[in-house]
């Protein structure tokens, strides 16, 4: 499925192309409300030894083991899913969770403490004004999204392999990172780390990113021959 997306994203100067995008946009939309709940499960990923020694050794895969195919795979498909990541934190952000430290700021955000019983009737019990972290990084993945769209097709940046999947890679994580400071901790362990489980995901993510970007600088641009439209 994936492939047929790409193929159709592809054909850059057709119906084609207009049709891959849009086809992946309305993905993203459908798939946004059930994968709010893609925090919580990798918090439990990391909360596992086990699955921590799998993380990492899956990752050490990346930069010696991977294909090119799918890098340039990649660097079509994660546009559209910085906008999803976006969607995603829209979706914490009704459900009243993952949000940040109290403030005395003027955009602060009472949030619903008990969210499940005052949908069955029971009085809201509100927090003091907090950091809405979620609305932070919604428009930090929304510019990630824009410039996505403008490297890829302003700029034909797909010509250089990696650079918008790495581009993707900084442009999530890095932002995650930074925005967790003042997040409330999501798990009791967390309480006594320096850098929370979140934070500690994130690096190994940003520095890939890193180093796919200067890759893809330091090599030559390699055109991209598109299909072209029959004539009917």
């Amino acid at each position: 499925m994936a492939r047929f997306v790409v193929y159709l994203c592809g054909n850059r100067d057709g119906f084609g192309r207009s049709l891959g995008t849009l086809l992946v946009l309305c993905m993203g939309l459908l798939f946004a409300a059930p994968l709010r709940n893609i925090e919580s499960v990798g918090r439990r990923f990391g909360e596992s030894r086990r699955c921590d020694r799998d993380y990492y050794r899956y990752l050490a895969i990346f930069p010696t083991g991977y294909s090119p195919e799918y890098v340039v795979d990649f660097d079509r498909l994660v546009v559209p899913v910085a906008l999803v990541a976006a969607l995603i934190r829209t979706g914490n952000l009704m459900n009243h969770e993952i949000y940040g430290h109290v403030t005395t700021l003027p955009w602060g955000f009472r949030f619903i403490q008990n969210l499940s019983e005052w949908m069955k009737g029971a009085a809201p019990i509100f927090t003091e004004p907090s950091h809405p972290t979620q609305i932070y990084e919604a428009l930090c993945y929304l510019l990630l999204f824009g410039l996505l769209l403008y490297m890829y097709w302003k700029r034909n940046a797909e010509e250089r392999e990696g650079l918008i999947f790495g581009t993707f890679l900084i442009g999530i994580f890095l932002p995650r990172f930074c925005i967790e400071f003042i997040k409330n901790n999501q798990e009791v362990f967390e309480e006594t780390m320096l850098l929370n489980m979140g934070q500690l995901l994130s690096i190994p993510f940003v520095i890939a990113g890193v180093w796919l970007v200067i890759r893809a600088l330091s090599r030559p641009r390699v055109p991209i021959k598109f299909a072209k439209e029959k004539k009917k």
